[in-house]
This record gives C-alpha cells, structure tokens and sequence, in this order.
C-alpha cells in the first residue's frame, strides 16, 4: 500500500512494463485457476487472449505451474526487449470489416491485431501508422482509446520477439492434455504435437488475436 499519487503512479508504471505485468498476470490467474479447482469447476475447453493463452494450455494440463511461470517470464522479456520505434496500438469501436477496409483504403501499413467483437478491435503498427489510423478513424466518427503497451503486439514488429521466444519453447515440457485448447492465431484447437504446440505459441506473437471468426 502507498499513500500518496506519485508513488502510486510509480508502482502502476512499474507493474504495467510488460515484463512485469505477464509473469504477475500469471500469478493471479494461476491462483485464479486454483480457487475454481476447489469448487470443482472443470472447463470442457479452454481460450485465452493474447498472454491468457499461457493460463489456457494450464487450464487444460498441458503445461504445468513450473512451465507457466518460466513460460510467463521469457514472454515478457523477450516482449519488451528492443531498440527505436517498436511501434503501438490503438483499440477502436468500429465493425471490423470497416476497419480492415479504412486501413487498405487509406494506405496504412498497421494490421488489425486483435479481433475482440464484431463490433471493436485494436490496431498495431508503427507509431506513425497509428497517429495515421486515430485521424482516419476521428474522421469517420469512431471513439479510440490508446492502449499502454510497449511495442506493437500481434504485427510483424514482433519478428525477432517471437523468434527467441521460440528458441526458449525448446526447454518447456507440453503434455498432451486433458480438454481442447483454442488457439489465438488459428480459431482452432492446438495440435496434439508438442513441437507444433510451440511453433503456434511462436507465431501468436507476430499474429492477429482472432477472437471473432
């Protein structure tokens, strides 16, 4: 506990560095997961966003507590490691077919990187991409809301993050499971490989959040 605003804004700046907040995200929902279990909650299949997706493979036994911290911490590490423009992202309340078509008729290199509803989503690009999409989207009348991130997530500036987070897989032990487990990158259940469990981990990294198919 603090007991003043500026050491309150310090610890908030301190626990929103992603390699802060995914290792202590994973904390709680693993107590979260655990408080479930005593209730006797047992999904039939699990889904996460974005990070959630680590607490998911948990969720559905195919990764172990061990596996979810060490995975949590090389995720955000590798996230938040990087030089220059590592770019941003904007979440905007717009139809997603609409937001694909502003960003090709515009001419503006971002992706739509997470598919959260039918009707929101969020952009991911360079800074400049993003300062471009805010005034087209204020022209067309849609409410953005800047996300405190620290780089583009889910866009191909996640390249070289999404590398070494495969490299570091390599040591992290996947079971076979006990429940599906949907994948952010493919809408679809993860493979019972363990090395293509890794290869879709990777590339989730550098891929949209498709939330809405």
């Amino acid at each position: 506990p603090v007991f003043d605003a500026r050491a309150r804004s310090e610890q908030q700046a301190a626990l929103t560095r992603t390699d802060v907040a995914q290792p202590a995200l994973g904390a709680v929902s693993l107590a979260m997961l655990r408080v479930l279990q005593r209730f006797g909650v047992r999904p039939d299949c699990t889904a996460g966003h974005s990070y959630g997706e680590l607490v998911a493979l948990r969720a559905a036994d195919r990764l172990d507590d061990d596996g979810l911290r060490r995975l949590s911490e090389l995720r955000g590490r590798v996230m938040a490691e990087g030089t220059g423009d590592r770019g941003t992202m904007v979440a905007v309340q717009a139809p997603l077919a609409d937001l694909d078509r502003m960003l090709a008729d515009e001419g503006i290199d971002a992706v739509l990187a997470n598919r959260n509803s039918p009707l929101q989503g969020a952009l991911s690009g360079t800074r400049d991409a993003i300062d471009r999409a805010v005034q087209a989207c204020a022209a067309r009348g849609w409410r953005t809301t800047p996300l405190q991130v620290a780089a583009a997530f889910h866009s191909t500036l996640m390249v070289d993050a999404g590398q070494r987070f495969r490299e570091g897989l390599d040591d992290i032990a996947f079971s076979g499971g006990s429940r599906p487990v949907y994948a952010n990158c493919t809408a679809e259940p993860y493979a019972e490989d363990t090395d293509a469990v890794r290869d879709t981990l990777a590339r989730q990294l550098v891929s949209p959040v498709n939330f809405v198919t």
